[in-house]
């Protein structure tokens, strides 16, 4: 008996050494299996060299350009399907919409600083695309405008022609400049619209003021016409300035 109390105590002694092993193998088995990591979301194909273009003050100009480069560095064709820009004046364009994988592009912005009043100014451009997912980036432009600067009030002109009787509209060319420019003549691109210059004078600053009469009929056909009013100066930094309009008439009954 006293010896199979002793093998008894042996064996137990011998099991509850034995269990953190036993555990430890349980536990491994157990450890469930690595689960394959998340595929990361495909990166946009088209890579711009710089999405912010910051001149801050620029000197005076009549147009600033600012450019911005991009390369396909995806696997598949990109299409570009459109450039859409905070204002009418930056007008980019592309000379072709689809760029294969490592092809490279660009366009320009283009701002007339005539049409912009002087101080910081923000413009952005929306580039939508397909490579194949559609995708879509905006690009900044920042620049500080200078006071000294020629500029046009207002930068463009919308009338709406609902009476019977003939309209007229100022446009109002200032030049800031110690040697201002003179406005010889000017134009307009729609014929139902006449243009004539006005009085040229200093206003309170002291600065030279050239003042446009847009003239307008009585009757305009209905719906919306565009057009654009040129002004020739004589100066060649600046020898034209543009100023586009739109002139929207109204059904008139027939008797």
């Amino acid at each position: 008996m006293k010896m199979n109390a002793a093998r008894f105590c042996s064996t137990l002694l011998w099991i509850v050494a034995a269990l953190p092993f036993f555990g430890a193998l349980l536990n491994r088995g157990s450890e469930a299996a690595p689960q394959p990591a998340a595929r990361a979301a495909e990166r946009p194909a088209l890579a711009f060299e710089q999405y912010l273009v910051n001149l801050r003050e620029v000197e005076a100009a009549p147009e600033i350009v600012a450019r911005f480069a991009f390369t396909n560095r995806g696997d598949a064709p990109v299409t570009i399907e459109s450039l859409e820009s905070s204002c009418g004046c930056l007008k980019p364009r592309l000379e072709r919409r689809a760029y294969r994988p490592g092809e490279s592009g660009e366009f320009l912005l283009r701002v007339e600083t005539a049409r912009q009043k002087p101080g910081p100014h923000e413009f952005f451009v929306v580039v939508k695309y397909r490579d194949p997912q559609p995708r879509e980036v905006r690009l900044t432009l920042e620049l500080v405008l200078p006071d000294v600067n020629v500029t046009l009030e207002p930068p463009a002109l919308i009338v709406y022609q609902f009476g019977t009787e003939a309209l007229e509209r100022e446009i109002v060319v200032t030049d800031r400049r110690a040697s201002p420019l003179a406005v010889t003549s000017a134009q307009s691109s729609l014929p139902l619209v006449r243009v004539r210059l006005g009085l040229r004078e200093q206003n309170r600053e002291g600065h030279v003021v050239q003042r446009v009469v847009v003239s307008l009929p009585g009757e305009v056909p209905a719906g919306a016409h565009h057009g654009l009013v040129t002004l020739v100066t004589d100066d060649p930094a600046y020898p034209q300035l543009r100023v586009p309009f739109q002139i929207v008439g109204v059904e008139r009954p027939v008797n």
